[in-house]
């Protein structure tokens, strides 16, 4: 952990909620699954943004400001049946597409 003037930067995923959960004035930032299904503390509430709360449907569509992208990059000549390609494959099926929005993340865009 690295710490600043009133900043404190943690290098693993639980750290913002260990360095937040004793301190009343503390905020952090996380994913939302992993605040929701693996770091759920009684002591640590998510922040509503302009009385937007961070919930499947409003990340889903835009609405709560703070979220980021992932994206799936692969090589032009990924070899077919791959295990890479099988996946690739995979998450753009409706099962697949089911697993991200059980995760509680947004559906993909597929940029071709």
């Amino acid at each position: 952990m690295r710490e600043g003037f009133d900043i404190r930067v943690t290098l693993a995923m639980f750290g913002p909620f260990n360095a937040i959960r004793h301190d009343p004035t503390g905020i952090g930032y996380s994913y939302h699954y992993y605040e929701r299904f693996m770091a759920a503390l009684p002591e640590v509430a998510t922040l509503a943004i302009d009385g937007v709360r961070a919930e499947p449907a409003t990340i889903t569509v835009g609405r709560y400001p703070l979220m980021t992208f992932f994206y799936l990059a692969h090589r032009a000549d990924l070899p077919a049946g791959s295990a890479g390609a099988r996946l690739r494959d995979w998450l753009l099926t409706p099962a697949g597409q089911a697993v991200v929005a059980e995760s509680s993340y947004a559906p993909l865009q597929v940029a071709r």
